[in-house]
This record gives C-alpha cells, sequence and structure tokens, in this order.
C-alpha cells in the first residue's frame, strides 16, 4: 500500500514538473512574440511543443501547436503554419471539450485567421463561427469571445462591408464590457473600429476610436510593438482625414519606430507602408506614395494571396498614383497584374463587394 502511495506522488511530482517547465517554455514564447522577437518565440514555443509530445497532454499539445502556428505565420511562412496550425486543431477536436473547449476556439480562430489571409473567407467564417460557439459552451474568458468578435469584423472589412465590421467590434466592446484582463483585446477593438467608421466616413467618431487605441499603449511596462504598429497606424489614417497632418505624421514616425523592433513581420510591414503611401497620396506627394505602395504590395506578397483583396486594392491605389506620375507603361502593368489576381479570386458567398476592374478607373 505504502509502495502504490508513493509511485502515485512520484507520477504527480513528475507531472508537475513537466507542467512547470513547459508553463516556462510557453511563457517564455509569449513574452518574445509580445516584443516581436519571432525567432526566439519560435524556438521557446518548440521547446515547449518538445515537452507536450512527451506528456502526451493534448490541451497544451494543442495550445503550443496554435501559438507556433501564428509565429509562424507573422514571418510569412504561410504553409508551415497551415499545417501547424490544422494539427492544433484536429488534436484539440479529439479532446473533451470540458477540458479543451477554450484551447479549441482559440485554434480555431488561428486556423481562421491564416484562411483569411489566403482568401479562403467563406472557409473562416465557419471556423470563427464554430470557435464562438465552442467558447460559448465552454464559458470562455471575455476576451476569448471578444477576439472571435474582432476576427469576424476584420473578416467583413475584408470584403468591404464596414457596416458589418462595425457591428462585430462594437459586439466585442460589448462582451469584455470593464474586464480588466482585456484590456489589450479592448485596444485592438477601437483601432478596428476605428477603420470602420472610418471607410463609413465618420471622422469624427474615427478618431476618438483610434485616441481610445492609442491612449494606453505606451503605458504597459512590456511594450506589444505588434500592437503599437496597429495602432499607430489606425490613428494616423484618422488623422489623415482631416488633414491633421502634424498628427498624422507623428503617428507614422511611431509605427515605423515599433516596426524597426519587430523582426520578419510582413503583415505589419504592409501595414506601415499603406498608411504612409496613403497618407503621402493625400499630401500630393506622389513619388512618397508611389515607393510606399510598392514597399506595401512587396510585404503583402509574404503575407496574403495574390488574390486577396487586401493585395487588390493595394494595386490599384499603386495604379493610380503611377498615373499620376505619367509611369504609364508601369501603371499598365499593374492593372494586367490586378486583373489576372482578380480572375482567379475564389467564390466568396459571404461577400457583397467585389473590387471591380473599373475600379481602375476611378480617380481618388
Amino acid at each position: 500500500m505504502l509502495l502504490h502511495l508513493f509511485a502515485a506522488s512520484l507520477l504527480s511530482a513528475q507531472d508537475n514538473g513537466i507542467a512547470e517547465r513547459w508553463n516556462e517554455q510557453f511563457s517564455c514564447g509569449q513574452e518574445h512574440y509580445s516584443r516581436g522577437k519571432l525567432l526566439l518565440a519560435e524556438r521557446c514555443f518548440e521547446s515547449a511543443l518538445a515537452i507536450a509530445e512527451t506528456s502526451l497532454d493534448s490541451r497544451n499539445l494543442g495550445a503550443v501547436l496554435s501559438a507556433l502556428s501564428t509565429v509562424l505565420l507573422e514571418q510569412g511562412r504561410i504553409a508551415e503554419a497551415e499545417g501547424v496550425a490544422q494539427r492544433s486543431v484536429r488534436i484539440l477536436r479529439q479532446c473533451a471539450e470540458e477540458a479543451c473547449g477554450n484551447a479549441l476556439g482559440r485554434a480555431l480562430r488561428s486556423l481562421a485567421i491564416l484562411y483569411a489571409q489566403q482568401n479562403r473567407l467563406s472557409e473562416a467564417e465557419q471556423l470563427l463561427t464554430e470557435a464562438l460557439a465552442v467558447h460559448t459552451r465552454a464559458r470562455a474568458p471575455a476576451a476569448d469571445v471578444a477576439q472571435v468578435l474582432n476576427t469576424l469584423g476584420l473578416l467583413e472589412m475584408t470584403r468591404w462591408r464596414p457596416g458589418e465590421a462595425e457591428s462585430y467590434f462594437r459586439r466585442g466592446l460589448f462582451a469584455i464590457h470593464e474586464a480588466e484582463t482585456a484590456d489589450l483585446t479592448r485596444r485592438d477593438l477601437y483601432a478596428n473600429l476605428a477603420t470602420a467608421l472610418l471607410v463609413q466616413h465618420r471622422n469624427r467618431a474615427a478618431m476618438d476610436a483610434a485616441q481610445m487605441a492609442v491612449e494606453s499603449s505606451g503605458s504597459v511596462a512590456s511594450p506589444d510593438y505588434f500592437r503599437t504598429v496597429r495602432h499607430a497606424c489606425a490613428l494616423l489614417a484618422a488623422s489623415s482625414a482631416p488633414r491633421d497632418y502634424d498628427r498624422a505624421d507623428r503617428s507614422l514616425d511611431i509605427a515605423r519606430i515599433a516596426l524597426t523592433k519587430i523582426g520578419i513581420a510582413p503583415r505589419e510591414r504592409a501595414l506601415v507602408f499603406g498608411a504612409a503611401a496613403n497618407l503621402r497620396f493625400t499630401q500630393k506627394r506622389f513619388a512618397e506614395s508611389a515607393t510606399f505602395y510598392s514597399q506595401a504590395i512587396e510585404a503583402l506578397a509574404m503575407h496574403v494571396s495574390a488574390d486577396h483583396p487586401d493585395m487588390q486594392r493595394a494595386r490599384i491605389c499603386y495604379a493610380v498614383v503611377l498615373r499620376k506620375l505619367n509611369r504609364t507603361m508601369e501603371a499598365e502593368q499593374v492593372e494586367r497584374e490586378l486583373r489576372n489576381a482578380v480572375q482567379r479570386a475564389p467564390a466568396d458567398p459571404g461577400a457583397q463587394h467585389k473590387v471591380h476592374l473599373s475600379d481602375l478607373k476611378q480617380n481618388r
């Protein structure tokens, strides 16, 4: 009897030791990721993955695979990220929902983000709808629910449906309400809400939302440079609309400085270069705008599929500014690339807006 008790105690101690080592490596990955140190984050998550595979803990294994897929995606390693994300979902689907429900919801959202970047918008929407249902059944923390609603809003922005996007962002803000632990998610929602409002020409409301996103971004002890980039770009865009160029340029400086703190991050590079291109176009500094659009398209090519709506819109803007500069042959080449991409784009039953070839003839 004593021998059995000792053996059980030893196994429990071993399990605790494994859990502590996993938590240490997983937390290490999260910390490096928030600081933009993607290669170091990848190394920590791979260590946590090795520990989870040894312990056969489905919840930890699925969670770390999901986190690793996000880091790979940030680096533009889309094929690797997809394989890892799909494995995460498979493992967590086999786990009891009471034990793994929240982890499954997060993994479904990660896979949906990857599909959205590949312009597989209907598949992404299905995964997000499932994630929302899983989180609801599992009584997930409010921040998890809000993050799914935030991603659904971003999906609608990709479809260029800002009204629907606004609804999701506001639902996300309502879901977290005053929860202190959801502060980072709240700022993301305000930044994305600002973009949706701006597209609807509600400039004052967009500025208010962007300022809500930015106000406390720099107050945290450990800066999250990815979020700093996104929030600064939201304020940049909101400032450009009323031609508050001093504030817009200050926001651009903040975003570019934060970008230097991040490793290979094509999403953030595309965001900053695209925002800078739009600003310079509004300021009628067309040569600089063209350079920034070219850089944005180059970064987007590492981040989204060639037929993605974000890539289509960037090419339209680039072609317009090239024509402003009388660089007609280059503009025609960009327009040919756009036509080919539009023809290859998959059907999206949920979309009511598509970038039409006639948009090429519009003047901004």
